[in-house]
């Protein structure tokens, strides 16, 4: 439950940085949720081949890692735009 409202408040921000930027913030707002899903499934497909599923609870707190480190990376590519000029 905790990870679903810190996701709610990344992609608001993330909205709100895309309509500074000039962009469309629904678009950066499905970007970023899209790289949290996939980041945290790789992350627990990744720690359940490699090291076994009697580590699952590590395979979750991995997953949420490499959600967030998804999300970051999604975040710079957004910062790394023009401003626009109003």
């Amino acid at each position: 439950m905790i990870e679903i409202v810190a996701l709610y408040f990344l992609l608001k921000n993330l909205g709100k940085i895309a309509k500074e930027k000039g962009q469309s913030s629904l678009q950066w707002i499905i970007f970023g949720f899209l790289a949290w899903i996939c980041g945290e499934l790789s992350g627990i497909v990744l720690v359940l081949n490699f090291i076994g599923q009697e580590y699952f609870i590590f395979s979750m707190f991995f997953g949420i890692g490499m959600a967030y480190l998804f999300f970051l990376i999604v975040k710079s590519k957004l910062q790394g735009l023009p401003d626009t000029e109003n």
